[in-house]
């Protein structure tokens, strides 16, 4: 049986009806283990705030809420992420940073309506949590409708050819890749022509290939580095 008196504690409401509404949940910072199985009767939600506790599993019970449309689980322990995430068929949302990832799920680009997936290290000095990403999984280079990747501070090395096949995508972020060849890099990111933001800021690079102007659509390029010494390149 479900606790509902903890589900108060929660702050869900007691009345079924609005119950059943319920849109947002915010549970970051509660010292949370386990996503609480609770959850799972709150088919209307849409917006679950898991940030900043100590779970390390996301049970069958977070793919219960169908309805989910955004999930936030930044800074926790998660070191993987089960198949049936793809249960979420309305998700377009999902913010990964600072857990213990170094893979995700091969059919993850069954993930249709994800518009915006976060995999980052942001906070990784502050964080119980590191993603290991040392490439980037086949699996995202397949989601059908990424609009924005955020990959900052991964280890990475190099780009796979097959992110082109994000057509969608618009906004990327490689900021503190220090591992990763920028000028292979960009000549790989020359064919994603609807590319509009492209950050590459703290990955030592000195100068830009030719190449970029081949993103035609680019309207944002961020370049920050330690010291300024690209300064001269920028001018």
């Amino acid at each position: 049986a479900f606790n509902y008196a903890f589900l108060k504690s929660l702050g869900v409401p007691t009345d079924k009806e609005a119950r059943e509404n319920l849109r947002y949940l915010n549970l970051a910072e509660r010292g949370l283990t386990h996503v609480p199985p609770e959850i799972s009767i709150l088919k209307g939600l849409s917006d679950l705030q898991l940030s900043y506790n100590d779970i390390r599993r996301l049970g069958a019970q977070t793919f219960l809420c169908r309805n989910l449309k955004r999930l936030d689980v930044t800074s926790n322990i998660v070191d993987y992420i089960p198949a049936e995430i793809t249960l979420l068929q309305n998700l377009e949302e999902l913010i990964l940073r600072d857990n213990r990832l170094n893979s995700l799920p091969s059919n993850f680009s069954q993930l249709k309506k994800l518009k915006s997936l976060d995999i980052s290290n942001v906070h990784n000095r502050l964080s119980k949590g590191y993603n290991n990403f040392i490439y980037i999984p086949p699996s995202i280079c397949h989601l059908p409708n990424l609009e924005k990747l955020m990959l900052e501070k991964l280890p990475i090395e190099v780009i796979p050819t097959s992110l082109v096949f994000l057509k969608n995508l618009k906004i990327l972020s490689l900021s503190g890749c220090y591992r990763l060849n920028v000028y292979n890099a960009l000549r790989i990111l020359s064919n994603m022509h609807n590319l509009q933001v492209l950050d590459i800021s703290f990955t030592g690079t000195r100068r830009i290939p030719n190449e970029i102007v081949n993103l035609k659509n680019l309207k944002v390029l961020i370049w920050q580095e330690e010291g300024n010494y690209n300064q001269e390149e920028v001018e």
